[in-house]
């Protein structure tokens, strides 16, 4: 991996899972049942839009064009599958 997006990639997936998860756990301790709906709602939307932020630098670390890198929209499956392609690049550590 290239490493310049290393840092981009750590950070937005590392945020990413942990909004996505504090979006599922909101629900289950939230006091008010027909709002923890949007408590569970927005982290998790956040999270998401993190994580493919994430997902995008690491496959272009990986010399994948960024749209690979939407495959972040899935979670993580889509991470699992970006962590399975070989890195194109011929450096790779």
């Amino acid at each position: 991996m290239l490493p310049e997006y290393k840092p981009q990639a750590s950070r937005g997936i590392n945020t990413g899972l942990t909004l996505q998860v504090v979006g599922l756990l909101i629900p289950a301790f939230a006091k008010i049942p027909s709002l923890s709906i949007y408590l569970f709602a927005v982290p998790f939307v956040i999270g998401l839009a993190f994580q493919t932020w994430g997902s995008i630098a690491y496959a272009q670390g990986k010399k994948y064009p960024a749209a690979v890198g939407l495959l972040g929209v899935l979670s993580c499956v889509g991470l699992a599958v970006l962590a399975l392609l070989p890195d194109k690049d011929e450096f790779a550590d």
